[in-house]
């Protein structure tokens, strides 16, 4: 017995070590601690503005391009050794970004380069093998990010992809490095690509971790756009750093008042003094966890014409069918002189929001959202642009923008239900059913309009009105034969007292609603007999018997009584 009790005890020893002793495979840096990062011939700290405002890690090179042979941001102790047994066919990802190259006259240009070595550090390790990044990056071009993929080689090629590849090592010795992996690592001894002098570079790193290299194949496309359904914009969350799939009069830096950029919170702040966070990360922080960049846009004043800043050629609508062109924009606010920016959503051959004025809270989620409804033609495809005022006086006309979206508007399913009462003489009308425990008295959006109308029928069909007896109204008042009442038609109404309706006529009862929020225009109608009468002129003695027979003995399509067996039960039984 003592034996087995000393080997559950042991086994459970040992599941604890397995359960607070397994490495953790990605930094994120959220935690406010440098989660085993260390330096050599550099600095480090640990500060806001990341992805999303997220925490990262900053390093910095005292001695800059040419100074030590050797500087490294690294750890050897968060991830683990055995990477053939336990990561081949997944990625190393992380995101990097030049924060600062204290050179005012040049850009440093950088490739993203990451590092594995085997040994405790880098300097002392004898294998490393470095991935070198397609992406060329600049100090003002904000957050990159990159995914290196854990392959063996193949003959003598070392693993690649679209984002860069491996390089340093022979295959061979890249294969036997993926068996003893010490650590990852980050050079911040840079040279500049267009100038070779003595400036210090800071970098930052984030979110460096292990994870299946599909995760970050495609830039995803799901947003918090103003609509739900189908986005025809390309792009428009501007995650897709290859592929933009617009066009702008601006040139691809912000360097200068007429250019842009796609950046992150770290861009903002850095070049714009601004604090921005991605729009889609505000609104649901955990459904869009990955969302991170946006356009910035340094603006001109001053200028004798205005500029389109973004333009984007859309198809495959529908024709004859009412759209959403919405974006949310921020305002880059500026001390003194600041500008009132105002800019204009246009669809080109068919009409634009006008200009009007992006005013945001200086608050990293305050975003405006501004919309433009239109209605195709007989065309599928239709060019967008949105136009920045650039003739105004001040500083700043800076602004960002975010989650640009072209979506159909989806039906509003207008119902309505209408209810004669022969006794009192009243004709009910609600929308959707009469239910009243619980009402079901509401519309499709959150604050959209409503217009009941009714009118006599004079014939069907089609349905002509009768001059003179069209009326409409909803929750503010109703109009009726040029008279204005403030008597209120709600949801739910009978439209007395302004409206009476005759005996042994033919009333059409509808609803209206406009163009609202993400919901198309609705219309539908009902027509209703108002026919509770004495005059033997409406029904004779003659059908209103033989109805009964009908009822009573069977109907058949001939209006021949059928068989008694096959009569209906009278419902006493």
């Amino acid at each position: 017995m003592k034996t087995i009790k000393y080997i559950i005890i042991a086994i459970f020893v040992f599941l604890v070590s397995l359960s607070f002793g397994q490495t953790p495979i990605c930094t994120d840096f959220n935690n406010g601690s440098l989660d085993g990062w260390q330096n050599y011939n550099t600095t480090s700290i640990i500060t806001s503005g990341g992805p999303n405002g997220s925490n990262f890690l900053e390093l910095h090179d005292p001695q800059g391009p040419g100074g030590f042979d050797d500087a490294w941001g690294y750890n050897s102790t968060s991830y683990p050794q055995y990477w053939s047994e336990q990561f081949i066919g997944q990625c190393l990802c992380f995101d990097y970004n030049v924060l600062f190259d204290n050179h005012f006259a040049y850009t440093a240009q950088v490739p993203l380069n990451i590092m594995i070595y085997d040994g405790t550090d880098p300097q002392s390790s004898s294998l490393r093998a470095t991935f070198i990044s397609n992406i060329i990056t600049t100090d003002y071009d904000g957050w990159e990010h990159v995914c290196a993929p854990i392959e063996f080689s193949i003959g003598d090629s070392l693993p690649g992809n679209s984002d860069g590849h491996w390089t340093g090592v022979s295959a061979a010795d890249w294969n036997t490095l993926l068996n003893n992996v010490g650590g990852i690592a980050f050079t911040t001894n840079i040279y500049y690509l267009d100038v070779n002098s003595l400036y210090p570079i800071d970098l930052g790193v984030d979110n460096i971790c292990i994870v299946d290299c599909s995760i970050d194949e495609t830039p995803s496309d799901s947003a918090a756009y103003c609509c739900p359904g189908d986005n025809f914009v390309t792009n428009g969350n501007f995650e897709d750093l290859l592929n933009p799939g617009f066009t702008s009069s601006y040139g691809n830096t912000p360097l200068a008042p007429g250019n842009y950029t796609i950046g992150t919170s770290a861009t903002a702040q850095t070049y714009f003094n601004t604090t921005v966070t991605d729009h889609s990360y505000c609104e649901n922080s955990s459904l869009f966890s990955l969302n991170q960049h946006f356009m910035l846009v340094n603006g001109r004043t001053q200028q004798a014409n205005n500029a389109v800043i973004w333009e984007q050629t859309i198809s495959g609508l529908d024709t004859n069918s009412t759209y959403m062109f919405c974006a949310n924009f921020k305002n880059m606010n500026q001390c003194t002189f600041d500008t009132l920016l105002r800019v204009n959503m246009q669809v080109a051959s068919i009409g634009s929001s006008g200009f009007s004025a992006i005013s945001a809270p200086n608050t990293p989620c305050s975003w405006v959202d501004k919309q433009f409804h239109f209605t195709t033609g007989n065309n599928t495809s239709y060019t967008l642009r949105i136009i920045l005022e650039q003739t105004v006086n001040g500083d700043g006309n800076d602004l960002a923008i975010d989650d640009i979206a072209v979506i159909k508007l989806a039906d509003p399913e207008l119902s309505i239900s209408v209810e004669h009462q022969g006794n009192p003489h009243q004709i009910v009308a609600s929308i959707n059913t009469m239910s009243t425990s619980p009402s079901d008295d509401v519309l499709h959006g959150t604050d959209c309009a409503y217009y009941w109308f009714v009118a006599e029928v004079g014939s069907y069909p089609p349905v002509s009105l009768v001059n003179n007896t069209f009326a409409y109204g909803n929750g503010s008042g109703n109009t009726f034969g040029g008279n204005i009442s403030t008597i209120p038609w709600n949801l739910t109404t009978d439209f007395n007292p302004d409206y009476i309706f005759a005996q042994n006529k033919l009333y059409i009862i509808g609803m209206y609603t406009p163009v609202c929020e993400c919901y198309d225009e609705g219309f539908t109608f009902q027509l209703t007999l108002n026919n509770r009468s004495d005059e033997d002129e409406v029904m004779t003695e003659e059908l209103k018997q033989q109805i009964i027979d009908w009822i009573l003995n069977g109907y058949n399509s001939n209006g021949v009584s059928l068989d008694p067996t096959q009569q209906l039960n009278d419902g006493s039984e």
